[in-house]
């Protein structure tokens, strides 16, 4: 298991990278996945919309892209850019601490590789009380 946190256009520290590691495992037990090789790039608005529009042809900015890697149905490996300054953005619109955004993208993207959607309004809840319970996991490991 290896999950790295990498930085890209942008300069940011992030704390608690082990009980980060610790949920996002326990994440993926709980659906019946091990963790392979993660990869998060914390990275820049031209970083995230650059990379949208070369793999997704999307010419929009976002807060994550979650890219598949694993060739085993049973291992979650991953490339996962999240943009910190879109992060902390939304942070201000859903009143809420910056940190706390960004750990629940981290989460969000691991969510979406073990079989999570949010497509439709039902599945945007779904996955927003997943991430809350993971959230709360994580708050009390610190």
């Amino acid at each position: 298991m290896s999950i790295l946190f990498h930085t890209l256009g942008v300069h940011y520290l992030l704390r608690h990278k082990r009980e980060i590691r610790a949920v996002i495992a326990l994440m993926c037990q709980s659906k019946g996945y091990q963790v392979g090789d993660v990869n998060y790039i914390l990275c820049s608005k031209r970083v995230i919309k650059e990379t949208n529009i070369r793999y997704l042809d999307h010419h929009y900015y976002t807060d994550i892209i979650t890219f598949p890697l694993s060739e085993e149905s049973t291992i979650i490996s991953a490339d996962i850019y999240v943009c910190v300054p879109i992060v902390f953005e939304n942070a201000v619109r859903f009143h809420t601490s910056a940190y706390t955004e960004l750990v629940r993208v981290l989460f969000h993207g691991i969510l979406h590789l073990i079989g999570y959607d949010d497509h439709t309004p039902e599945d945007q809840t779904a996955m927003r009380a997943t991430e809350d319970l993971w959230l709360a996991k994580f708050q009390e490991m610190l």
